[in-house]
């Protein structure tokens, strides 16, 4: 098994497709990719253990399931609670958690993730910079350098017809907001697309085009001259 290298901070990221509200929510009964006991198990092989652990997941771990809650194997909020929380203060004196949403500190991403800190000494959020009675948000025309000459980005919506009639979804203007949460799949039925304004409500029109990997990377706050190729 591997050991741990010394390091005073700890950062994980256990894969959150058990625990997401896009997927199944097996939560713990995902036993291949519920990461979390790993990163206790990793902490107590380590011979020089980490003054900070900072772990992070999606949102979707704080909810407690409307049929299944009281039981960790079946609800998530349960499991966070009784067990994540439990089993990482067994190990650090201070255990806070947060959700935040990306948006609030300046990235033009609405992105609500769970944050869990761990250390030895307490620890005081970072105060929001972003959003009501505070700096306006960073919107998702602006991280991409768009001028109003007519292009926007449009997507995210609803569809109130079901599933199956996708081409009837309301889309919506994203242009002077943050982008909405941007996911591994670079395309889906919610978009967001790049098209001309002046179509923006014709439903026989086509998307202009997809969003590039550098817009993808300035919606998650990358600089822009990070080198992607």
């Amino acid at each position: 098994e591997l050991v741990p290298p010394a390091a005073e901070l700890w950062w994980c990221s256990p894969p959150c497709q058990a625990w997401s509200v896009g997927g199944k929510r097996l939560g713990a009964r995902d036993v291949e990719r519920n990461g979390w006991p790993w990163v206790w198990q990793a902490y107590d092989r380590a011979a020089v253990k980490p003054d900070w652990l900072i772990a992070e997941n999606v949102a979707g771990m704080t909810h407690h399931s409307a049929e299944l809650c009281g039981n960790p194997l079946t609800c998530a909020g349960c499991y966070l609670e009784r067990v994540v929380i439990p089993e990482l203060r067994a190990r650090f004196p201070h255990v806070v958690a947060r959700v935040l949403n990306a948006a609030d500190y300046g990235v033009p991403q609405h992105r609500r993730r769970l944050f869990i800190v761990c250390s030895r000494t307490a620890y005081a959020w970072p105060a929001p910079t972003h959003g009501a009675g505070r700096r306006p948000y960073v919107t998702s025309g602006q991280a991409i350098g768009l001028v109003d000459d007519g292009v926007r980005i449009i997507g995210g919506g609803g569809n109130p017809h079901g599933k199956n009639k996708g081409h009837e979804r309301n889309f919506r203007d994203l242009t002077d907001e943050p982008m909405l949460t941007v996911s591994a799949v670079r395309i889906g039925n919610r978009g967001p697309w790049i098209r001309d304004r002046a179509d923006l409500f014709d439903p026989s029109y086509e998307p202009q085009r997809p969003y590039t990997l550098e817009e993808a990377a300035a919606w998650q706050g990358f600089p822009r001259h990070w080198p992607w190729q």
